[in-house]
């Protein structure tokens, strides 16, 4: 058995691949990958595989379960990562906490990040700035200055957030309070940051900051579907030391306040060149790819350290530019035979699979020493799959395509 492998691990996101990639490059040989996909490369990366069932955009609970229960057992220390499909079900990893040791955050602290009044409490009582917010439906115009966005607690990935126009509310529902666990933010312009680190409960070392760029998507009818999903991420964002130094100053208030560990992200924005806190993601992020390859042995390995209050010696320092995009199949594809998937290309569907329009096909790269040949590479890629997989670029009508060049 290698060093530091967790017995008995399971690794469970509605993606496994990144998770089961980074052990391998750890050398663990003994974990088990559970998600919705069964990707070419997830199978390739991990010596035993579980696939669960999806219901809407995250797992079906009853059969993960039960997947879990008949293949796993609750017998003898069983050791648990997750990663995305959790912040819009505490419950259910509440209920695996009860079987299982989560290496990473509790469920009490994923409900603390994606419960809204929690989450912004925390912020105010620590004196870590955000965009103005708002729990009632707007009553006066004064709101119409702005543009505002509903945003749901239990969404992940930009899903559940979409612009409101105030000026075509109904007057029937001026200032009663929103849904459970769904707030009003004011927009910011520019793009999404993420900054990626590492926590042991007291202390943090950031990986890395980035920026994120949403899907323009449309569904089959021209009408909009999800606005701000999740597309891509191009790492070595600049910002000044003072922004660098408050966003990691707020970092470390979370972690010594909240007790995090392992891989963390933290979204923001800026404004007026003063950064603004959008979200905490308590668990391994999409990020995540693009430094796997800056640690020897995995930024999963680093993350387990974390959890057992171990951070890098060293500040982190990533050389390599790197940006990866998931990409969305303009139209309902049957992936062919032998289809030559390139080497900068990862989550491939299997061989006879169906992709439905609209929907992640892969997720692409691109790396190298300056950010916009970076994401020329990116685009050139995009429509180089594309093309092989089609032959033909689809009509503009119906491309979902991605905001890169922001």
């Amino acid at each position: 058995m290698v060093p530091n492998e967790p017995e008995n691990l399971l690794l469970i996101s509605l993606s496994g691949r990144m998770m089961a990639q980074s052990a391998k490059r750890a050398g663990w040989q003994r974990f088990t990958v559970l998600d919705l996909f069964a990707d070419q490369d997830t199978l390739t990366a991990a010596p035993r595989y579980l696939k669960a069932k999806a219901n809407g955009f995250g797992f079906d609970h009853a059969d993960l379960l039960n997947t879990i229960d008949q293949n796993v057992g609750a017998h003898g220390a069983v050791n648990l990562i997750y990663g995305s499909g959790f912040e819009s079900a505490p419950s259910l990893l509440e209920q695996l906490a009860r079987c299982y040791r989560i290496l990473g955050n509790t469920p009490r602290q994923l409900r603390q990040f994606n419960h809204p009044k929690d989450f912004f409490s925390l912020l105010e009582r620590l004196k870590i700035p955000f965009p103005e917010i708002r729990w009632h439906w707007p009553a006066g115009r004064a709101d119409q200055h702005f543009v505002w966005l509903l945003k749901s607690g239990f969404g992940e990935g930009g899903q559940k957030v979409f612009p409101v126009d105030i000026e075509q509310l109904p007057e029937a529902i001026a200032d009663k309070p929103l849904g459970p666990h769904c707030y009003l933010q004011r927009q910011l312009n520019g793009p999404v940051m993420s900054a990626l680190f590492l926590a042991n409960g007291q202390r943090a070392a950031t990986i890395g900051f980035n920026t994120q760029w949403p899907v323009t998507q449309s569904s089959a009818n021209g009408q909009s579907g999800q606005p701000f999903l999740f597309s891509g991420a191009i790492s070595h964002t600049r910002l000044s030391l003072s922004q660098r130094s408050a966003v990691e100053t707020a970092i470390t208030k979370l972690v010594r306040t909240t007790g995090l560990v392992g891989l963390n992200s933290l979204d923001f924005m800026l404004e007026e060149g003063q950064f603004r806190v959008l979200e905490v993601n308590p668990r391994p992020s999409a990020s995540m790819a693009l430094y796997d390859e800056e640690f020897p042995a995995g930024l999963l390995a680093a993350h387990l350290d974390a959890c057992l209050g171990k951070l890098p010696e060293q500040p982190v320092q990533p050389s390599t530019i790197r940006a990866s995009q998931i990409l969305f199949t303009p139209r309902k594809a049957t992936i062919p035979d032998s289809f030559p998937w390139p080497n900068w290309s990862s989550d491939q569907p299997g061989y006879g699979d169906k992709v439905e329009p609209m929907t992640p096909l892969c997720t692409i790269y691109a790396q190298g020493s300056n950010a916009e040949r970076v994401r020329q590479q990116l685009r050139k890629r995009h429509h180089a799959l594309l093309n092989a997989l089609f032959n033909h670029l689809p009509t503009a009508g119906t491309l979902a395509t991605s905001n890169i060049a922001h």
